[in-house]
């Protein structure tokens, strides 16, 4: 038996994805001033598709695995009065031309860290270093301090190839015993010299 034209269903439309419909692929979800939602299917597989107003696309859902893009073309911003969490079983990768970090304290847990870089420069008032042991490797290193001191509760031993030490005013040496050896000569030079 024929339909009546009175009783015909309605042309579907592919600007609107009703829920009752589920996913269909072609079908988009339209905002008045253009920008849209959208399930499409990739060579990478199916996606849930975020565009903009120029069809550019901002957000891209893989249902499958989860994983969602976003990529925006005017920058992305993250404002709240509260606190901001953000947590992942793998990887947490920065990546930009610059970064830059503001905040008036910041703490650091890492169980192990490598820091590779051309330069560092660092400005603070005051550095305090703690540790079990401390080695420093360098082609050349420059100290400059208007003072200087350093206790050693034990020993001090050091290795030098050479070394020569320049006191502009007075040098002291203090100890309870002391003991000077060379294997070749030794030379004592100076206006006065006192000994005992």
């Amino acid at each position: 038996m024929a339909t009546s034209s009175a009783h015909a269903l309605p042309p579907i439309d592919d600007d609107a994805c009703p829920p009752e419909s589920g996913p269909r692929e072609g079908l988009r979800l339209r905002a008045s001033n253009g920008a849209s939602c959208s399930v499409a299917r990739t060579v990478e597989g199916e996606r849930i598709l975020v565009r903009d107003a120029e069809d550019r696309v901002v957000v891209s859902f893989d249902p499958v695995t989860g994983k969602a893009t976003i990529t925006a073309p005017g920058g992305i911003a993250f404002r709240t009065d509260g606190d901001i969490d953000l947590q992942a079983k793998g990887h947490v990768r920065l990546g930009g031309k610059t970064l830059g970090v503001a905040a008036e304290r910041a703490d650091l847990t890492i169980a192990n860290t490598k820091f590779r870089g051309l330069s560092v420069d660092v400005a603070a008032e005051e550095i305090r270093h703690v540790a079990a042991r401390v080695e420093a490797i360098a082609g050349s290193l420059l100290s400059r301090a208007k003072q200087v001191f350093r206790t050693v509760e034990d020993t001090e031993h050091a290795t030098i190839g050479r070394q020569r030490t320049v006191v502009k005013t007075s040098y002291r040496l203090e100890a309870g015993h002391a003991a000077i050896r060379a294997d070749e000569e030794v030379k004592i030079d100076g206006e006065h010299i006192y000994l005992g």
